[in-house]
């Protein structure tokens, strides 16, 4: 007995520092955002000027919010296409790239990693499938002018379609030792409004819908749409038959 006891407690004790490294997110510290921080767009791509519309987050900046917490803490907004005015449905909005706005205590490089993944649940409240990918991944390094914030253009793949609903998808697989410190990490940057069922974040431990933990606003992450793809009509040849009699 005394051996079983003894057993029980060696995995017990194997096993809680593996528990402690996938525990629940703290709260998330969040700040006023300053719009002296603001630093230049890093090597701006020229599609982000020729976008018809927006899919996702990018209402005005707001707070900042430290939460980012690796390894493969990813962020979701919801791409909703009827949402581009120009599409309308049943269009397809074919997606130029991604927008990430990133607020840095100091200045380092950040690998990210951004897809576009199918959407799932009732239309009342969608929700992200990560293992169903529309736009296949792209791993890209964030690099700042300097500390403060930053507004990101983020290659998707050419093609990259969106028709109904999805979600843009972005990964933060680790960070550097340099921002690796609760004090120095990098912070989300979010508006003042959070609906529901709009803005997710997935980690290894947690599945949580942003605003249902009062995040103080969605994270600021958007699509530019390119362009607009309508649909061809198939008609059979009995119906071309009786249109042309």
């Amino acid at each position: 007995m005394r051996r079983i006891g003894r057993l029980a407690a060696t995995l017990l004790l194997s096993v809680l520092p593996a528990a402690s490294v996938h525990a629940a997110k703290p709260p998330a510290d969040v700040t006023r955002f300053d719009p002296r921080s603001v630093r230049p767009t890093p090597q701006p791509s020229p599609s982000t000027s020729t976008a018809i519309c927006t899919l996702g987050s990018s209402g005005q900046p707001v707070f900042v919010a430290n939460y980012i917490v690796p390894p493969n803490d990813a962020y979701y907004v919801h791409l909703q296409a009827a949402r581009c005015a120009p599409c309308m449905p049943p269009d397809t909005s074919v997606l130029a790239e991604a927008h990430l706005a990133l607020s840095f205590p100091v200045a380092c490089s950040v690998p990210v990693n951004v897809s576009v993944v199918a959407a799932s649940g009732p239309s009342t409240c969608r929700k992200p499938e990560p293992s169903q990918v529309l736009c296949a991944e792209q791993s890209t390094m964030l690099t700042p002018i300097g500390a403060g914030t930053t507004l990101f253009d983020l290659p998707l793949p050419a093609g990259c379609e969106v028709e109904g609903d999805a979600f843009l998808r972005i990964e933060f697989p680790i960070l550097p030792d340099e921002c690796g410190e609760v004090a120095s990490r990098p912070r989300l940057v979010t508006t003042d409004q959070c609906a529901n069922c709009e803005a997710y974040n997935i980690y290894p431990s947690g599945n949580d819908d942003l605003c249902a933990l009062q995040f103080p606003g969605e994270p600021i992450m958007y699509a530019g749409v390119e362009t607009c793809v309508v649909p061809v009509l198939i008609r059979s040849w009995g119906s071309v038959k009786v249109a042309y009699h």
